[in-house]
């Protein structure tokens, strides 16, 4: 029988338990397409992706990635979270990554679940979610427009 221990999964489940025990208002949890929200579709490019790439090459961190995840939805009602998903990260400087994000879900009908995201504007969607809360609750997919 294997066992596949999530470390990261069991000590981000005490933490939220600390984090809810002391006024914390809100929790954003990074996390990639191999986690699947409700509101997914179908995406050959995501499902390529997904089963190729991050499952044969990421081994046991795709099981702790999708174990974070759904430690931060299990929270619930509890506190506002959010769950972004991020493609492929590229860029090293805020300055080096000019342009605008897209958040939606995998399968967007309008082609905006890109397979790249600039850090820079990783940074800024972040700092934006935290002040606008527009994805509360939700699991979006953030990459580069």
């Amino acid at each position: 029988m294997f066992i596949t221990l999530q470390p990261i999964t069991q000590a981000l489940k005490t933490l939220y338990t600390h984090l809810l025990t002391h006024t914390y208002t809100r929790i954003l949890t990074l996390s990639t397409a191999s986690y699947s929200a409700p509101e997914d579709t179908r995406s050959l490019k995501w499902w390529v992706a997904i089963n190729m790439y991050v499952r044969v090459i990421g081994g046991d961190a795709y099981d702790e990635v999708r174990g974070m995840a759904q430690a931060t939805v299990d929270l619930g009602e509890q506190i506002r979270w959010t769950v972004f998903r991020v493609p492929l990260l590229s860029g090293k400087m805020l300055g080096e990554s000019k342009g605008e994000v897209e958040a939606c879900y995998v399968g967007d009908k309008k082609g905006r679940d890109g397979l790249w995201l600039d850090r820079g504007r990783l940074a800024r969607w972040i700092l934006d979610e935290v002040e606008e809360g527009k994805w509360v609750g939700t699991c979006p997919i953030v990459s580069n427009a």
